[in-house]
């Protein structure tokens, strides 16, 4: 558990449960009344063994994202299925080697990972570690196209459109600003941080982690920025790193380095829940968007196969969905699930105008994001 996490207030934990509960009750009541309908589904005598087998298995081990909420979310699949989960929280630095270790003694234990694709994980997929997710998906509220902006199709972030699904969608700030000390007519676009004025004012988590990579792989993508820029910000504004998620939002709130990129935001969230940080807002730029950590990929030879296809089939629904949205403070793809969080709202009139931080498409420039910032870290050192 996050340490903000543990100092929300008794009120906010009383009110996120009452409504989880409420979220499932409804469900439960509208899948009720839906049931003649869903007999007419092609499919339901081959679901229902599904459910039947996977009961028997009696769990799905589920790896994902850290912080209480997440695993709030995703492990309410209980009170609908009544399998167990178990559930860790684990970011890719942690994860991957440790699965990968298993492998090398022949271990295969886990079913299920709630994470976007990393270029790990493409490699996986040549050596058969990564199952086709989509062979597992057969609901009819996850395959259709109305269900997801951009259609069914669309989530995927792999080119084969198989294997890797993000179910988010979320304009992303590449910046952050604490507006207590920055206002808008001294800083108002990613544009402006070239340059003395800035020196010394600006944070990122170290340069080749996941989220700072996603970003700064972006800024040096698009033509507009650049290696120029991005030297000009790191080296030039003397960029102070940390690959302490806690601290780096530390200081951006209590205004050390009122100038962040690539923070946890969920991190954030907490502490604006309490009050803290209050006037930290994103800084307008790079139109972008991902599913944070909104991903979902299955394994092959996993040890509970009916539970992990159940499983995965709940959490694309529209009531898992739903329950991610307001407990995480999330914004699904789902078009039939509300905004979680109103100030990442994606203008899906214009949806191919963003580019998709956590497509295939963006790999080569994470692995060549990967040698400009060994550059940068020897200059810096």
């Amino acid at each position: 558990m996050q340490p903000w996490h543990r100092h929300a207030t008794r009120r906010h934990v009383i009110h996120r449960a009452i409504w989880t509960f409420a979220v499932l009750l409804v469900g439960a009541t509208s899948a009720f009344a839906q049931a003649p309908a869903a007999q007419d589904w092609a499919g339901k005598a081959d679901w229902d063994k599904t459910v039947a087998a996977a009961k028997k298995e009696g769990k799905v081990v589920v790896s994902g994202p850290v912080g209480s909420y997440w695993r709030e979310s995703l492990t309410a699949f209980k009170a609908e299925y009544g399998i167990d989960v178990e559930f860790t929280s684990a970011n890719g630095r942690d994860f991957w080697p440790r699965f990968r270790q298993e492998h090398q003694v022949g271990k295969s234990l886990w079913d299920i990972r709630v994470s976007p694709p990393e270029t790990e994980t493409y490699d996986l997929v040549g050596q058969g570690h990564i199952a086709p997710l989509r062979d597992l998906l057969v609901l009819p509220e996850v395959v259709s196209d109305k269900a997801w902006y951009g259609g069914y199709d669309a989530i995927y972030a792999d080119k084969a459109k198989r294997y890797f699904i993000g179910f988010g969608l979320l304009e992303t700030p590449v910046v952050w600003v604490n507006r207590d000390l920055i206002p808008e007519s001294e800083l108002s676009s990613v544009e402006q941080l070239r340059g003395p004025k800035f020196k010394g004012k600006i944070s990122s988590q170290n340069l080749r982690s996941g989220s700072a990579g996603n970003n700064f792989a972006l800024l040096m993508r698009d033509p507009k920025y650049g290696k120029d820029f991005i030297r000009d910000i790191v080296i030039g504004n003397q960029m102070t790193l940390t690959d302490n998620v806690r601290q780096q939002i530390d200081w951006l709130v209590r205004g050390n380095y009122p100038i962040s990129i690539s923070i946890l935001v969920d991190m954030l969230y907490d502490l604006q829940n309490q009050g803290i940080g209050k006037n930290v807002q994103p800084l307008p730029g790079l139109h972008k968007y991902s599913g944070s950590f909104g991903g979902l990929m299955a394994f092959s030879n996993p040890p509970h196969p009916n539970a992990a296809k159940v499983y995965a089939n709940w959490v694309l629904g529209q009531k898992a969905q739903a329950i991610i949205a307001k407990t995480v403070r999330y914004n699904s793809r789902r078009t039939d699930v509300a905004l979680g969080e109103p100030s990442l709202k994606v203008d899906v009139d214009h949806l191919d105008e963003y580019v998709n931080t956590q497509s295939e498409e963006m790999m080569p420039y994470y692995a060549a994001w990967q040698t400009y910032a060994k550059e940068l870290e020897a200059q810096l050192k």
